[in-house]
């Protein structure tokens, strides 16, 4: 978490628009994920039941995911350098009491710490109908851990809320991202400009701001666009990774 981070967290949720916003925004950035050799595995593909991911993974160690369904939508980061990490003992065993750690043998001890609890306060209050899905992707994207053991915050938004939510009743750390939310939550902090400056900052490369506006505002892929990102790549190699995403094509 040395990397700078944003104003956007679970504790500022101000900059986070609507879950159409999200998006939007999740696909753009799928897109130029091809089309930006150098940046992270940013990924958005659906799924059946009207579900869809996005997110991405950033080669440290630490990602995000995005969940949107008819239940609402559903973002989970895990920062593995976050105070509230569940891979730090003090997390995993936070949900017991006094009287039920001395009990504890250090084999049961062995084997809580092995299933990686979240921090208190960060589940519990997810409405059951959004943890359920988050439960059912068990190992998506691809963990060793299953899903809800691997995070460090949760914030959602039903189809009734009127603004994004995360667990009312976290204690957390003193720290400056205590749960490595504002660390995540860079690349959708913003709009276009930042996120150009953000893959500028990854890829080590120019990136062209008129590449990433045009693709954050869903103009279909051509050529023309393709040669802002990528020229050199075959265009039907793109067409089913689009189709998966749901981006428009014109190649």
């Amino acid at each position: 978490m040395s990397e700078p981070t944003s104003p956007l967290s679970t504790r500022h949720l101000e900059a986070l628009g609507s879950v159409e916003d999200l998006r939007r925004i999740a696909q753009a950035q799928a897109v130029l994920a091809r089309l930006l050799s150098e940046w992270p595995s940013q990924h958005y593909r659906t799924l059946s039941g009207g579900l869809a991911l996005g997110g991405y993974e950033n080669g440290a160690g630490d990602d995000l995911l995005l969940l949107f369904g008819p239940e609402g939508a559903l973002i989970r980061g895990f920062d593995h350098e976050s105070p509230m990490s569940p891979y730090d003992p003090e997390v995993a065993l936070a949900h017991l009491s006094d009287d039920e750690l001395e009990e504890l043998s250090p084999e049961d001890e062995a084997r809580l710490l092995d299933e990686l609890r979240p921090y208190p306060g960060v589940l519990e209050q997810v409405p059951p109908a959004l943890r359920e899905q988050l439960v059912a992707l068990n190992r998506e994207p691809r963990r060793t851990v299953p899903i809800p053991s691997c995070l460090t915050f949760c914030i959602w938004r039903g189809p009734e809320d009127t603004a994004w939510r995360v667990g009312s009743e976290i204690s957390f750390p003193e720290h400056e991202d205590p749960d490595g939310s504002a660390f995540l939550l860079r690349p959708y902090a913003g709009g276009a400009a930042a996120y150009q400056a953000l893959a500028e900052e990854a890829a080590g490369v120019p990136v062209s701001l008129e590449l990433v506006e045009r693709v954050y505002a869903c103009e279909p892929l051509s050529a023309e666009l393709l040669a802002l990102g990528r020229p050199g790549l075959d265009p039907a190699a793109l067409r089913p990774a689009l189709d998966e995403i749901g981006y428009p094509w014109a190649l």
